[in-house]
Formats: structure tokens, C-alpha cells, sequence
């Protein structure tokens, strides 16, 4: 009976470990609180099992290693609550490896693990599709370039997801599954990571594939296995590549053009107005990236700007007019744009920065693109002046 017990906590741990919520009770989390489940009905299996455990060379391996995680905390010279922290999850880890090595339901869990795996890679692809429920997990999303999301999924951080998808890759695909099954659950594990943008999860498996592949002197049927199972990876890649276009830059390196990039070009970059007054400037934009421009959608991008205060040297906290990009602006190709504005309430001297952005005001300039300036002069006792000024300077 306390088998069986011990054995559905694992499970629900397992089961557990793609879907940690970030809401707490009395500061645990959900996969805390079934991890202590875990400990207490396993509790007097480890102890009758302690000798068969003292014995398990991989158990020593492990516990040596977390004795130096615990000399670490103690003789850290700055950090030390983060050793500490860092201690107690290593430690936290050998228990859940100590009640591993005393179950004997191994495939059960395995099934779990495929099971949740592949829920969870499910759920990662839709939520990054922005049908997810990020509320339940984390607080934000992340991006590269403030443009391209990063995979998060029901993790907190994508290199999470990243490591936990890698995880699974070799359990789902060496379950014991039927070929047809493990081929899908392996393309959306694959399509799944690499939508996290992590160089170093996809840099890992093929690695330790091959490292696996040899130490254990595979025949030919097992280098063959290993093949498809890459082999997947790449097939999932290149359907994602017309899907997002950051992949390309990381197929062809730095040296082409980013995927991010824009020219403006203005008939005037000086003006003279009222304060409180709105305007329009005539605004043409060529996409010089890789990248397509949508006008609607989850990715779209329009125009807006900030006021930034000569004076006191920083940009004023007000919302600004935004301009929808009129279509799509496939790379290569120009787009004419009225770009809205309204002055500040305040006189005095400043620059009107115009620029692209994506998502909330996510700023093209964020990501290097040179937005286009317009030196401002703004009275009351004036009437409107446009012309042109030299600011180089300001670039």
C-alpha cells in the first residue's frame, strides 16, 4: 500500500513538473506541495531501502555532488543566500532521484512523463499562437529584439521550456509507444524548442545523441534510430521557417540583413507649432530587413513617437496618436504613412523621435533601427514653420 502511494505522488509529480502555476498556498507552489507529498509517503520506503540506496553508485555520485553544492554555501564569500537556495534544489533533486531508484513502476512513470510532455509542447504551440493562458504562469513574455516572442509555454522563463522539452526529446522518443505516435509527439517536442530560440538546447541533443550513440556502441539499427530522430528536428525546423522569420537569420548568420530594419524618410525634419496642437508628417518607410511588416494581427506594427525634452534631457510620459501601417510591407518594399502627432502642452525646445514598433510600443529602435528625428520648437506666440535642419549630432 505505501508503493502504491508513493507511486501516484511520483506520477502527480511528474505530471506536474510542465505546469507549475506561479499562484502559491502559504508560498509553496503546486508542484512544491506534491513534491513534500512525495518525500513523507516515501519516507519509510527510503528508509528500508537505505542500504540497497548507500550502495547505488549513481546515488553516491549524486550525493557527492551535492555535498560540494552544501560546502559551497558554506564557505560562498558573497551570494550566500542564492548558494543556499541553490543547495537546497540540488538536494531537493537527490531525493526525487533516491525515491526514483526505489519504485518499481519505472514505465508507468515514463508513460507519464511522455504523456505530460507532449500536453505540454501542445500547449506551449498554442499559447505562442496567443490562444495561452500566460496569467497562470508568468508575469510576461520574452523576446528577442523586443520582436520576436520566445516559446515559454506553461514554464516561467523560455530556457526552461527549453531544457524541460529537451529533457523529454530522448524519453518520448525510446518509449515504448508505437513508431507512428512517437514520430508526432517527437515533431511538436522539436517544433517546441525551437520556437524558445535556445541555442544551447539545440546545440545539446545532437551532442549527446551522438556521445549516447557511441559510448554504447550502437549497431547499425541504433545509428539509424538516432538519425530519424534528428532527422524529425530538421524536417520541424524548416516547416517553421516561413513561420518565423528570426529562423533565417540563424541559418545565415549575422552577416545578412537583419531581420529587423528600416529607412525613414522625411520631407522636413524642423518645425515650429502652438502647443497642445496636432499634426501629420508625410512619413516613408522602406522595410531594408528580412522580415514582413503586418498591418494586423498578433504581429503587427505601426507608427507612433516620443517627445524627448531638450532641457531636461528625457522623454515626457504621455500616450501618444498611433498610425496603423495601411497593408502588409514585404521586405524590399516602401510604404507611404501620415504619421499622426499632437505637440506638448508644455513650450519649449525638443525632438520628435518617429518610429516603428511592435506589440506595447515595443520600439523598432530598441533593436538598433535608427528612427527618424524632427527638432521641434514649440511657443504659444508662434505660427507653424517647416523646414530643414542639420541633426546629426542627435544620431
Amino acid at each position: 500500500m505505501r508503493d502504491q502511494w508513493s507511486n501516484i505522488a511520483l506520477g502527480a509529480l511528474v505530471a506536474q513538473i510542465p505546469v507549475e502555476l506561479r499562484y502559491t498556498l502559504f508560498g509553496l507552489s503546486n508542484l512544491q506541495w506534491t513534491f513534500i507529498v512525495l518525500v513523507v509517503t516515501s519516507a519509510s520506503l527510503l528508509i528500508e531501502n537505505r542500504q540497497r540506496l548507500l550502495s547505488d553508485r549513481l546515488v553516491q555520485a549524486a550525493t557527492l555532488f551535492v555535498g560540494i553544492q552544501w560546502l559551497a554555501v558554506v564557505y560562498a564569500p558573497e551570494f550566500h543566500t542564492n548558494a543556499l537556495k541553490g543547495a537546497i534544489r540540488f538536494t531537493a533533486g537527490l531525493m526525487l532521484l533516491t525515491i526514483a531508484r526505489i519504485s518499481n513502476k519505472h514505465q508507468s512513470v515514463g508513460r507519464v512523463w511522455v504523456i505530460s510532455s507532449v500536453l505540454a509542447a501542445i500547449y506551449a504551440l498554442v499559447a505562442y499562437a496567443g490562444f495561452g493562458f500566460t496569467w497562470l504562469f508568468r508575469t510576461e513574455e520574452f523576446y528577442i529584439g523586443q520582436i520576436f516572442q520566445r516559446l515559454s509555454g506553461s514554464f516561467e522563463y523560455p530556457n526552461t521550456a527549453a531544457a524541460y522539452f529537451a529533457l523529454s526529446l530522448p524519453i518520448v522518443w525510446w518509449s515504448s509507444f508505437r513508431p507512428a505516435l512517437r514520430s508526432v509527439f517527437v515533431f511538436l517536442l522539436w517544433c517546441a524548442i525551437v520556437l524558445t530560440f535556445s541555442k544551447g538546447a539545440l546545440a545539446a541533443i545532437p551532442v549527446v545523441v551522438l556521445g549516447g550513440a557511441i559510448l554504447s556502441h550502437s549497431d547499425a539499427a541504433g545509428w539509424k534510430t538516432g538519425a530519424a530522430f534528428l532527422a524529425i528536428g530538421v524536417v520541424a525546423y524548416g516547416v517553421l521557417l516561413p513561420l518565423q522569420p528570426y529562423l533565417w537569420e540563424r541559418l545565415h548568420g549575422p552577416n545578412v540583413r537583419s531581420p529587423i530594419a528600416a529607412e525613414y524618410t522625411t520631407p522636413w525634419n524642423k518645425l515650429q507649432e502652438q502647443p497642445g496642437t496636432y499634426g501629420q508628417i508625410p512619413l516613408e518607410i522602406r522595410n531594408t530587413g528580412v522580415t514582413k511588416w503586418r498591418s494586423q494581427g498578433w504581429w503587427r506594427v505601426a507608427v507612433a513617437y516620443r517627445w524627448w525634452n531638450a532641457e531636461t534631457e528625457t522623454f515626457l510620459k504621455v500616450m501618444p496618436l498611433i498610425t496603423k501601417v495601411p497593408r502588409d510591407v514585404n521586405p524590399g518594399e516602401t510604404v507611404a504613412i501620415p504619421a499622426a502627432f499632437q505637440t506638448p502642452k508644455e513650450p519649449g525646445r525638443y525632438i520628435l523621435v518617429l518610429e516603428l514598433f511592435s506589440g506595447n510600443l515595443h520600439w523598432f529602435s530598441q533593436t538598433g533601427v535608427v528612427p527618424t528625428l524632427i527638432q521641434a520648437d514649440i511657443h504659444a506666440s508662434i505660427s507653424r514653420v517647416l523646414g530643414q535642419t542639420d541633426l546629426s549630432s542627435f544620431y
